[in-house]
């Protein structure tokens, strides 16, 4: 069974728009943290993970072709728990700074 096309345009829309907010966010914090020169070896590191992580899902979304139906709704709700998880580890972060 084929996938809805507007689903798909909907989910990649989403998603994408999450993925850019958390890239700025990102560029945003290692701003933040240059500025205030609170910057540390730790804090690059994670940095430079989450927008590793970031971008490996903006890949992971592009490239994804859909054979159908059931596997679509996998996809959609494991790359949905990976974002939650990316969203979590990036608040986390935020908190020990």
């Amino acid at each position: 069974m084929q996938i809805p096309e507007n689903d798909e345009l909907i989910f990649r829309h989403k998603m994408n728009k999450r993925i850019d907010a958390s890239s700025q966010s990102l560029a945003t914090l290692r701003t933040k943290i240059k500025e205030e020169k609170k910057g540390n070896a730790d804090f690059s590191t994670t940095i430079f993970e989450l927008e590793l992580a970031n971008g490996y899902m903006k890949i992971k979304l592009e490239n994804y072709t859909q054979p159908g139906q059931a596997e679509w709704e996998i996809f959609k709700k494991e790359f949905s728990t990976k974002m939650n998880d990316w969203n979590i580890e990036f608040t986390d972060f935020v908190s020990t700074i």
